[in-house]
């Protein structure tokens, strides 16, 4: 099983994102819920083309009430990767401290800790703040994942070896970058501390929504690394999760 951990408002919406998490038997046994905020949600618009305008609700959300207190019941047993985002750390500051607590808890455990910036400006009291507060967080895992503009935006430099170089020199082991439509590209430090990079090109197919493409992009990255296939093999599965656009 896999597990989730959440916070959620009562019954009725938390209710029925819960309900729909057991039918696909994901483990929702560190689901809180509050009667103290509302559930967190996004409303996506339809467009002809293009990406969707994507509207969040998630300030002052159930979520953003989260506390280090809600960890102390975690048990890391059988689990073997933390995959941690950078939207949950955004909604306050009890979130990032819970986060940084979290992914220290999973590295005293074994865990290996991916991570995506998923980067919410909206979220963020400004951009200066997100940036110094999510490479602080990505600093601290051990794979971690931006898009090519979030590279450069998050570390204000200009190619991908750059970029990679920026948080391989801050002890990150594997940065994997997603180049859009050109591909992917992986730089990793070996424990011999030599590198090795890889890079794959996209498959060419219809897309018809945009929306979630990194999370499946995430998603291949971590499954290839349970799998343990090799960098070309691992890209290759990582770019069937994320096709490019025609």
């Amino acid at each position: 099983m896999y597990r989730t951990t959440s916070i959620f408002h009562g019954r009725s919406f938390g209710e029925y994102i819960k309900d729909f998490l057991k039918k696909e038997q994901i483990d929702t046994s560190y689901i809180k819920e509050t009667n103290e905020a509302p559930t967190g949600f996004q409303i996506k618009n339809q467009v002809d083309a293009g990406d969707p305008e994507v509207i969040y609700f998630r300030k002052g959300s159930a979520a953003s009430k989260a506390t280090k207190e809600l960890l102390r019941d975690v048990d890391f047993s059988g689990s073997k990767i933390l995959h941690v985002t950078g939207i949950f750390p955004a909604l306050s500051k009890e979130t990032r401290e819970m986060t940084k607590e979290l992914i220290q808890m999973a590295h005293q455990n074994g865990l290996m800790v991916t991570f995506d910036p998923n980067p919410r400006p909206v979220l963020w009291d400004s951009e200066e703040q997100m940036i110094k507060e999510t490479n602080k967080l990505a600093c601290m895992c051990d794979i971690v994942m931006p898009g090519f503009r979030e590279g450069k935006l998050f570390t204000g430099l200009q190619t991908k070896e750059e970029i990679a170089d920026f948080y391989l020199n801050e002890g990150v082991k594997k940065v994997v970058i997603k180049l859009g439509t050109s591909g992917s590209y992986s730089k990793e430090r070996l424990d011999d501390g030599l590198f090795v990079e890889s890079e794959e090109t996209c498959f060419k197919v219809p897309v018809v929504d945009t929306v979630g493409a990194g999370d499946g992009f995430a998603s291949g990255v971590i499954s290839a690394t349970l799998e343990g296939l090799d960098d070309k093999k691992s890209l290759r599965e990582e770019m069937r999760s994320e096709p490019c656009r025609l």
